[in-house]
């Protein structure tokens, strides 16, 4: 994809999500009003936890999640592997965040679409340089004089409001003393290439059976499945098991598989939900698709093409 094909990919992802509430609970995640309070649980803090678990107390329910909006954006606009390396690290801390951007040079005065906006306290900031960033957003849109962000929880009206519990769009003059700067993602990196999630990751590997290659290494073949599905290596078990079971089948039929394992049906399934319909499925709907026997391609394909998609408004990352 384009340069600008990636922007508005991800400002499309973000915009989608205006007038999100943040819950009291973990009651209704997934529904935009219902179960609003003041207790900093949303659906982006649970994604996270699921789509990177092993960062610790990194991403919990009940933290300020402005930064957790923006890199929930970022990873269902590009995927997880793209997403870092535009962002550079995983944090739910802002200051951390603006640190990165500073410390590649990349933090510049000037907004930039798709860019990380930073907000901070002005003499905090001016005396330890990112140490006084309290929130963020994404530049949706700029001019001479003002700049519109999209920003996770914030609130009505014209100043810079952290921690008021919605997602919204909100409109500042590019003057204003809090804006630290712009966390300018390198873009290039995207460019020409399909980055486009995971789960179009796993539809190119599990292309159609007749066009399956022959597999050279087929441990170093499981392995790499095993790092872009689960984010580690196999243990020694299931190395000798899908190394095994390669040598029989299809290396399609082992990227089906895996991709809808246990472990990772409801990742790769709640991947395409997410793409093409906006929404998370539930336990029923992974399920369902599991038991299918389709190849994760055709799922997604299904999944594309269904009333609901065509009633959603068609792939929500385009």
């Amino acid at each position: 994809m384009t340069v600008a094909e990636a922007k508005a990919r991800l400002i499309k992802v973000a915009t989608d999500e205006l007038g999100y509430l943040e819950k009291k609970s973990n009651a209704n995640l997934d529904s935009k009003s219902a179960n609003a309070g003041k207790a900093n649980f949303t659906k982006y803090t649970r994604d996270l936890m699921k789509w990177l678990a092993g960062m610790g107390d990194m991403f919990r329910q009940g933290y300020a999640w402005c930064v957790i909006f923006v890199t929930w954006c970022y990873i269902v606009a590009f995927g997880k592997d793209a997403a870092k390396k535009l962002l550079r690290v995983w944090t739910s801390y802002s200051p951390e965040l603006a640190r990165e951007f500073y410390d590649r040079g990349r933090l510049k005065k000037d907004p930039v679409v798709g860019a990380i906006i930073f907000f901070a306290d002005p003499a905090k900031a001016s005396n330890n340089r990112w140490k006084g960033v309290y929130h963020v957003g994404i530049v949706e849109s700029y001019g001479n004089k003002y700049v519109t962000a999209v920003e996770g929880n914030t609130g009505a009206g014209s100043d810079v409001i952290e921690n008021g519990g919605c997602v919204r769009r909100k409109t500042y003059l590019r003057s204003n003393a809090k804006i630290f700067g712009y966390g300018v993602p390198d873009f290039s990196i995207l460019d020409n290439e399909d980055a486009v999630s995971d789960e179009a990751v796993n539809v190119t590997l599990a292309a159609k059976e007749e066009d399956e290659v022959k597999i050279e290494d087929p441990q170093g073949f499981v392995k790499d499945l095993y790092v872009l599905l689960f984010d580690r290596q196999p243990d020694e078990g299931g190395l000798k098991t899908w190394t095994e079971f390669l040598t029989a089948h299809s290396s399609a039929e082992l990227v089906r598989e895996l991709a809808f394992s246990a472990e990772r049906a409801p990742v790769t399934i709640e991947q395409m939900y997410q793409r093409h319909l906006g929404r998370i499925p539930t336990t029923e709907e992974v399920e369902t698709w599991r038991s299918t026997g389709l190849p994760p391609h055709k799922v997604a394909e299904k999944i594309a093409k269904s009333q609901e998609a065509k009633a959603h408004g068609g792939d929500v990352a385009e």
